[in-house]
């Protein structure tokens, strides 16, 4: 069994810090993710993850979780105010959306009981992300399709950090499946 030591946890985020620098984002979050595997509270891995994070709901959640264990952290409680600002930017154009709108409208009316859950449902329904993630998913899907760059929804979810390819692909394969059962003489 090998068991890691605490000079293993710095190794790790010394790589991270690297990695950030060098802008390898996903290396840098996989490295932090690491750190907290050995340290599940460990300040540095937090503080990282929430900087590097697109998600800034995300990071409140891991900022908070530094200045509830450390309130004498005065760089986390900065970057805590920063990202809880974000949120409330994020919320007021969610607010004023006409995306959000559209969704509502489109969502409040009769359901048919024949259709396939749109991809935004099914990942609500999984907890795969937030309702704001899907707001800015849907909102920056519109925003391509007006400059004329189609993208589809999932691959801008991709492209946000919101979901894995291989999550894509899974609810591609059970939509697929639903319509096929649906659909079916």
């Amino acid at each position: 069994m090998n068991t890691l030591t605490g000079n293993d946890l710095m190794l790790l985020l010394n790589q991270g810090v690297q990695a950030a620098y060098s802008d390898n984002k996903p290396q840098a979050r996989a490295l932090f993710q690491q750190a907290l595997e050995l340290d599940k509270t460990n300040e540095t891995a937090l503080m990282w993850l929430a900087y590097l994070s697109s998600d800034a709901y995300e990071a409140v959640k891991m900022l908070e979780t530094v200045v509830n264990r450390n309130p004498r952290n005065e760089l986390a409680q900065a970057y805590l105010q920063q990202a809880r600002a974000r949120c409330n930017e994020l919320e007021q154009l969610v607010s004023s959306s006409h995306t959000l709108s559209t969704w509502t409208r489109m969502n409040s009316g009769p359901a048919v009981p024949s259709s396939v859950p749109r991809l935004g449902e099914y990942l609500l329904k999984q907890g795969l992300i937030t309702e704001q993630q899907l707001e800015m998913a849907l909102r920056r899907h519109q925003d391509l399709n007006a400059r004329g760059h189609r993208k589809m929804v999932g691959q801008v979810m991709i492209e946000l950090g919101y979901i894995t390819q291989s999550q894509l692909e899974r609810w591609l394969q059970l939509q697929s499946g639903e319509y096929s059962n649906r659909f079916r003489d």
